[in-house]
């Protein structure tokens, strides 16, 4: 958010985050941003992650906290935005009790006024495959077109908007051509079977953690795993361990991770998310990892501790 306040010169200084608690950093304290929004002379944009990257957490609990926000957004007149990132898959999920929870806490973002997915992490297709929704086509346009540019022209009438006229870039490669060749080869229901296997594997890993000697579960050791989405958060007790953890792992070249901060210290990021997940296997194999890691043993070949 910062980096994007600055380049379109509204300046990093005017980003304030407003958390709801230091425990639970990823949720929007409503309270606050009624507050804020009752500043006079104050234009606002509210940013909402949906699956917060660090934590996998969701900012709003679903369709009840959307409603108050959109209230709040109608009655100051802000620009609700939803982060979809990889959160808003969950959508996709079943209607069974396993995802219940999931589910639960995408109700309601269809309220905000913009939406953006990135598709390299459940769609598994390049990078720079991101999707920007909004409910105000007009206003996307009247921004993005090139009124003074002859040469650009698109051609004959078309209810189909230019891609020139609904995006900063004028030039750019065919990006939307993978995300439609996933879609059309998956479909809802391939989809749905993909995102359970990745929640799957992510709630085993949570729990293998939370009940390991070795290891501490994060944000909270004594969450319910049926919180978790794809992102598992976590350190090693050993803080001699904890420091070269990410390395240990690693270098085993059998599972990549991340290193993160987490209350001021060092932690450790697993993000499920290929389209090649076999709950059964990856599980094995990350298990085997982390056992080694925490032991000093090599792994496969590998050495991962001293």
């Amino acid at each position: 958010m910062s980096k994007a306040a600055s380049i379109v010169a509204i300046g990093r200084r005017q980003v304030k985050q407003l958390p709801r608690s230091a425990a639970q950093p990823w949720k929007l304290d409503l309270d606050a941003v009624e507050r804020e929004l009752r500043r006079p002379g104050v234009v606002s944009i509210i940013a909402v992650s949906v699956g917060d990257v660090n934590t996998g957490g969701y900012a709003l609990d679903g369709i009840d906290e959307w409603t108050r926000l959109r209230e709040l957004a109608d009655r100051y007149g802000a620009w609700v935005h939803a982060d979809g990132a990889f959160g808003i898959f969950a959508r996709v999920l079943g209607s069974g009790s396993e995802h219940a929870s999931l589910r639960r806490r995408t109700e309601g973002i269809h309220l905000a006024d913009s939406i953006t997915v990135d598709g390299h992490k459940i769609l598994n297709v390049p990078y720079d495959c991101g999707m920007f929704f909004t409910r105000s086509a007009s206003v996307l346009q009247s921004v993005c077109m090139n009124p003074n540019a002859a040469y650009l022209s698109s051609g004959h009438a078309t209810d189909i908007p230019s891609p020139l006229n609904v995006g900063l870039e004028n030039s750019r490669r065919f990006r939307a051509l993978p995300v439609y060749v996933a879609l059309l080869s998956e479909g809802r229901s391939g989809f749905e079977s993909l995102v359970s296997n990745m929640v799957r594997l992510a709630r085993r890993l949570a729990a293998f953690l939370r009940d390991s000697p070795d290891y501490e579960l994060l944000p909270d050791e004594g969450m319910d795993v049926e919180d978790v989405f794809i992102i598992v958060l976590f350190r090693a007790k050993s803080q001699a361990l904890n420091d070269v953890l990410v390395e240990r792992i690693n270098d085993t070249r059998q599972m990549y991770v991340s290193g993160t901060v987490w209350d001021g210290g060092k932690a450790v990021r697993i993000a499920v998310s290929s389209w090649r997940v076999d709950v059964e296997r990856d599980f094995d194999v990350a298990t085997a990892v982390l056992k080694a890691a925490a032991r000093g043993d090599e792994f496969g070949g590998n050495k991962v501790g001293e």
